[in-house]
């Protein structure tokens, strides 16, 4: 190993990384708390995104369940032969 290099691994996708011993005593101090808007903001496009996301697969869904319904119905409304009862 290169004296530059030493107390670092080499990391499976590539170049040498520094392990992270301690967090940044700099950044410890610049955590502030949310507001209550940002929140509401964050959970309303949440639930945006959700609710895109399930009527998008509902009506991605909806046309093969028509169609293997109808497809029921007319092969049990057209059998062939016809049962004897």
């Amino acid at each position: 190993m290169n004296g530059d290099q030493e107390g670092k691994k080499p990391t499976p996708s590539g170049p040498v990384e520094d392990e992270p011993d301690e967090p940044l005593a700099v950044l410890a101090g610049l955590a502030e708390e949310t507001s209550p808007e940002f929140t509401n903001q964050v959970r309303i496009k949440i639930h945006r995104k959700v609710v895109t996301s399930q009527l998008a697969s509902f009506w991605w869904e909806v046309p093969r369940i028509v169609f293997g319904e109808l497809w029921l119905l007319i092969t049990s409304l057209v059998r062939w032969p016809p049962r004897r009862e």
